[in-house]
């Protein structure tokens, strides 16, 4: 029998960037929310679980300590959204971290419903921002409609390759999820474990979407995938870092540690599938009985504000507010919009319905197949 998602959460225990700025969004855009004061007598220890990478830490927590100087943030990353949300079940008695950081909408439900997060009053935080981005018709959330989290950013799932490793085996360049069934394909593909990872729950969630929402397609092509994958990771950063450095041709991932390995100088691509790509929302939101309630609210203000995304931005994640100056088109909504052959978003509806499903499947496909 199967683990529940109660018993799973038991039993698992984490500069600017140079060239041609490019906006994303037209002149005109509404004002940011009032900037972060830095003359406010905000002082203490703000802790933040966080499963962003460490560029994108450390440009956060440098901007919020510029703009408070009597505050130290503290990011700690315990391996994943997934274990993030362990770690805090565990600590619910007595909270040590103030605000859930990173990680996608799908994982901050499942923290509404253990109880791990409260709920923040948006315009204290939002400003003057939408509930939702429109992209081509797409709607994405900004917010959780009863408040409890927030996004703050946001990239795209795919298919990451190393063009120079996919020359060497001769391998043609996939172009959809579908693709990668294929058998020439075999022992060339990695992904992270979805049990660990939000990034890879999301990308095997929407895939059941790009399937029709269809049980039996969604097993088969998930069978006939697994047959092809190498390997699973055990973190995100691991995935990356293998594909970068041509140990894998293909990993399944997220646009933003592409372009990021890209910009490095890394020989590696982002595949927009022609069957769908998902939008992986970056959110955040107040630890239930944070000890800094105070600053976490004004860290997600400051997050959320133009000061805040303009930190942000040199680590390649596509803002939400508008007007933001970015080092790469490709991160722009401008470029999502002209250039994304389809654009999924998750029903959180399915998401949470299939979630122990989903689980309970890759419990057996990653079995003595990690690392």
């Amino acid at each position: 029998m199967g683990l529940t998602r109660r018993q799973f959460l038991q039993l698992v225990a984490f500069g600017t960037a140079g060239g041609t700025l490019y906006s994303c969004a037209p002149a005109g855009a509404p004002a940011s929310p009032a900037p972060a004061q830095p003359g406010r007598e905000l002082s203490g220890r703000l802790v933040i679980y966080s499963s962003i990478f460490a560029d994108g830490a450390e440009a956060l927590k440098k901007g919020f300590e510029q703009a408070y100087p009597k505050v130290s943030v503290e990011f700690i990353n315990p391996g994943g959204t997934e274990v993030i949300l362990k770690r805090l079940d565990a600590e619910r008695a007595r909270p040590q971290a103030d605000l859930m950081h990173s990680g996608f909408s799908t994982e901050y439900r499942e923290a509404v419903k253990l109880g791990l997060i409260e709920p923040v009053d948006p315009k204290l935080v939002m400003g003057d921002l939408p509930e939702s981005l429109d992209l081509g018709g797409v709607k994405v959330p900004l917010k959780d409609k009863n408040n409890y989290f927030f996004v703050w950013g946001i990239q795209f799932g795919g298919i990451e390759v190393n063009t120079e490793r996919l020359r060497a085996l001769n391998l043609p360049r996939p172009e959809s999820l579908q693709d990668l069934t294929k058998p020439v394909y075999r022992g060339h593909i990695i992904f992270m474990k979805p049990q660990n990872s939000s990034t890879a729950f999301t990308n095997v969630i929407y895939t059941y979407h790009a399937l029709g929402n269809d049980d039996a397609k969604f097993r088969e092509f998930w069978d006939k995938l697994n047959a092809n994958i190498a390997f699973y990771t055990e973190k995100s950063a691991t995935l990356y870092s293998l594909v970068a450095k041509g140990e894998a041709a293909i990993g399944i991932a997220g646009s933003r540690a592409v372009y990021r390995d890209q910009q490095e100088g890394y020989p590696v691509d982002f595949i927009y599938p022609a069957d769908g790509s998902v939008v992986l929302d970056n959110s955040m939101a107040l630890v239930k009985g944070a000890p800094n309630r105070e600053l976490a609210i004004e860290f997600m203000r400051w997050h959320l504000s133009r000061e805040g995304q303009e930190a942000i931005a040199p680590i390649l994640y596509t803002p939400v507010r508008p007007g933001i100056k970015m080092p790469r088109p490709e991160v722009t909504l401008e470029f999502a919009l002209k250039n994304i052959p389809k654009v999924i978003v998750v029903d959180p509806d399915v998401a949470d319905r299939k979630r122990d499903e989903i689980l309970r499947m890759f419990d057996a496909y990653t079995q003595g197949r990690s690392r």
